[in-house]
């Protein structure tokens, strides 16, 4: 008799034991959409050979990036050759895989801007970023030791993020006359 009323509870406490352990924890099973990284799609740059000799060659660079996350994106800049660059922010539609001709000054663009306000962004929108030159921004204290070649950028909520660009493909330069 004593031992079938210990046996019960050490039952009850084992069965309560084992679903307990079975359960997952609560965001365990998937990413919340909020902290989901934007993926870069497309990395561009372009030379511009201005008509006059004294005056120096630029580089535009452009990037397309894929953002898959609910919050909206405060910022982006581009981190590249010590210079700390904000990007101009739009939407695009209509994208298509880039084919560049070497041979040609021309190449056709592969999507249309659609939006040029950074507050109507939602997931699943694709992004032109623009990097402007020139100009005096500090780069944040947290980032005390920024990596070449990044795009980073900040959401409403969240800390500043990095987005590595590994190749970026040249397009053919434009020569003035």
């Amino acid at each position: 008799m004593i031992n079938k009323l210990i046996t019960i509870p050490v039952i009850v406490v084992l069965v309560m034991t084992l679903s307990a352990c079975a359960q997952t924890k609560k965001g365990a099973g998937s990413k919340s959409r909020k902290n989901i990284k934007p993926e870069l799609i497309q990395a561009t740059k372009q030379t511009t050979m201005p008509g006059r000799p004294e005056t120096p060659p630029t580089t535009n660079y452009k990037f397309l990036v894929a953002w898959k996350g609910t919050e909206t994106p405060l910022s982006f800049f581009w981190y590249h050759e010590n210079t700390w660059q904000p990007c101009n922010i739009s939407t695009i539609k209509n994208y298509t895989v880039l084919n560049v001709d070497k041979k040609s000054q021309k190449h056709k663009p592969n999507y249309q801007i659609d939006v040029n306000s950074p507050d109507k962004i939602s997931a699943n929108d694709t992004l032109q970023l623009y990097p402007n030159a020139g100009g005096k921004h500090p780069i944040p204290e947290v980032l005390k030791a920024p990596v070449q070649n990044t795009l980073y950028y900040k959401t409403t909520t969240g800390k500043w993020m990095a987005i590595p660009v590994s190749t970026i493909t040249d397009l053919p330069p434009i020569i003035m006359p």
